[in-house]
């Protein structure tokens, strides 16, 4: 696992328990997807407007794992949709959920072979004063 975290973040306003659930449901999934070695990387960092001024504070976790589908990459939002044999479907439905309800976005990108990469996006208060 690497960590590569931007200690000057601004706060963003956000239930923690809620939060702990959507990283426990990433990072399950990341350690899912490495079949045998591979790395679980988390990134943090601000994403800006036209302006220069932090929009978002930004969560990348990615992983070396197989990758998505381009097939089911419209679907992993879907609930109960899983290639896993023992999945419920139900994380990343729950996940976005969540993200949407702190006015959030969820983001991801993945290769298949190569491993995948979701982004939590954050906005941080204030923006538009």
């Amino acid at each position: 696992m690497e960590l590569k975290l931007d200690d000057g973040l601004p706060l963003v306003q956000a239930d923690s328990k809620q939060l702990q659930q959507v990283f426990i449901n990433l990072i399950t999934n990341a350690v899912d997807a490495i079949k045998t070695k591979g790395r679980i990387t988390i990134e943090t960092y601000t994403e800006s407007a036209n302006r220069g001024e932090a929009k978002y504070v930004v969560v990348a976790i990615s992983d070396t794992g197989t990758g998505i589908t381009p097939e089911d990459l419209p679907k992993i939002f879907n609930p109960f949709f899983t290639r896993k044999a023992e999945g419920t479907g139900l994380g990343l439905p729950i996940t976005q959920r969540i993200l949407h309800q702190h006015s959030g976005i969820i983001d991801v990108e993945s290769k298949l072979g190569f491993g995948t990469t979701f982004y939590m996006k954050l906005p941080v208060p204030n923006y538009d004063k």
